[in-house]
């Protein structure tokens, strides 16, 4: 793309740098969630269970 006088096209692209690194977050959360479900440590799972009961 070129580049505009106004900066767009790289705030375009900040924009989406920016939502991958979210998603790579909100993945990593998830899985850290499920193995704390998965955990055979009774007290782990406890504490998440509560977080799992609030995700949408």
């Amino acid at each position: 793309p070129t580049p505009r006088c106004d900066g767009s096209v790289y705030a375009t692209q900040n924009g989406i740098a920016m939502a991958a690194e979210q998603e790579q977050q909100q993945q990593q959360q998830f899985y850290l969630l499920l193995g704390n479900l998965l955990s055979p440590d009774n007290t782990v799972r406890k504490q998440a269970e509560p977080k799992y009961d609030t995700c949408s």
